[in-house]
């Protein structure tokens, strides 16, 4: 699924669309390319839940975040992408890296200290 969308990220919600985990696609190819090593193809493996591999807790940021703090946060952490959720911590969206770098693309002249 997350290749054919062409999304990295994937954050994992409740019913009450709370964010539980997150997982990318390295998340799942780490796991497959285990799955693979061992030759396992056993019913377990395939009724092994997602969670089981996911990120969690996740680091999340409120929607009014200023935008520094949340690249801060992807940089201090190394993650690629960050969860944003509203005040009752239900998820309206996702931040990633590429998203930080193309708002920076489309400002005006920078300044660039030597």
């Amino acid at each position: 699924m997350l290749a054919d969308s062409g999304y990295h990220h994937l954050p994992l919600v409740d019913d009450e669309h709370k964010v539980n985990a997150i997982i990318s696609d390295r998340d799942v190819m780490h796991v497959l390319m285990k799955m693979t090593a061992r030759s396992e193809n056993t019913q377990d493996t395939r009724e092994d839940k997602i969670l089981n591999h996911a990120v969690h807790p996740v680091i999340c940021a409120l929607k009014n975040t200023d935008i520094r703090q949340v690249s801060n946060i992807l940089f201090e952490y190394n993650i690629g992408a960050l969860p944003i959720v509203d005040e009752n911590h239900t998820l309206c969206g996702i931040i990633t890296r590429t998203d930080i770098l193309k708002l920076l693309r489309h400002y005006g002249p920078m300044e660039l200290w030597a």
